[in-house]
């Protein structure tokens, strides 16, 4: 049963598996990947700082792109026989004559990258080497991991695309759009430059952070509301539930 406190919609709205938020700077990635998509290429990487959006960026790039020849794959689990069924392969006999025989060249876009093993990532590139599959690695960004794929791969990377953390200006649009897709839009316009301000100086733009923010931020507003009504405002959130919330998360020393 739904409810109907809109703090407890708000702070739903901010769960991780929430629909994707367009803006700018995603508008462009997803136009590299569809340039991507165009070219002959072997491998590619997808990385940034984890909690950027990398994985709902592929999911939703993959429901919009809808060719049959294009896969995501969301981790390296039983990926090889994910592989397989989808190139419809029965066994492993003679696996990359197999492969080399396609009539259709297959693209992969593997999420989670940076858990595949040396050995695994080395099949990957051997599967490439038939030209007749592609993959998409998105991994995290971070020295160790992005080394090891550099290092893996060496010049058989034909593109990298880097995902940034938003700007002020998005950050806010993203956490607005949020809030209007529940249809709270007394809330997404209270949320002003100011409080988006606020969060950003603690989770840098992060969006699973943010979204921990918001979540948090709503379920103290939801307490409020059923407890002491009088001390809220359903039409404006105050900073004075900013602070409390950015307290409470440890951003600020009480």
């Amino acid at each position: 049963m739904e409810s109907n406190n809109i703090y407890t919609v708000a702070k739903n709205a901010f769960l991780d598996e929430g629909g994707f938020i367009t803006f700018e700077s995603n508008l462009l990635y997803l136009q590299e990947l569809q340039d991507l998509m165009q070219k002959s290429f072997n491998l590619a990487l997808l990385y940034g700082p984890p909690g950027v959006g990398k994985s709902f960026l592929l999911r939703h790039f993959i429901q919009e792109i809808k060719r049959d020849n294009i896969h995501y794959l969301s981790t390296p689990l039983l990926f090889k026989k994910q592989i397989l069924q989808i190139l419809n392969i029965n066994d492993e006999k003679n696996l990359f004559e197999k492969i080399s025989s396609l009539d259709m060249r297959h693209i992969f876009l593997l999420d989670e990258a940076q858990l595949y093993t040396e050995e695994e990532l080395e099949m990957l590139r051997m599967l490439s080497d038939t030209q007749k599959v592609s993959f998409l690695l998105c991994l995290h960004q971070n020295k160790e991991e992005e080394l090891i794929a550099k290092e893996h791969f060496k010049t058989r990377i034909f593109k990298e695309i880097k995902i940034e953390e938003p700007k002020l200006p998005e950050f806010g649009i993203y956490i607005q759009k949020r809030l209007l897709n529940a249809r709270l839009a007394d809330l997404a316009e209270s949320f002003d430059k100011k409080k988006a301000k606020f969060i950003y100086r603690y989770t840098n733009g992060n969006f699973r952070q943010t979204n921990k923010f918001m979540y948090n931020l709503f379920d103290i507003l939801e307490f409020y509301d059923t407890y002491h009504p009088t001390k809220v405002d359903t039409k404006k959130i105050q900073m004075k539930f900013l602070e409390m919330c950015a307290i409470s998360m440890g951003y600020i020393d009480a």
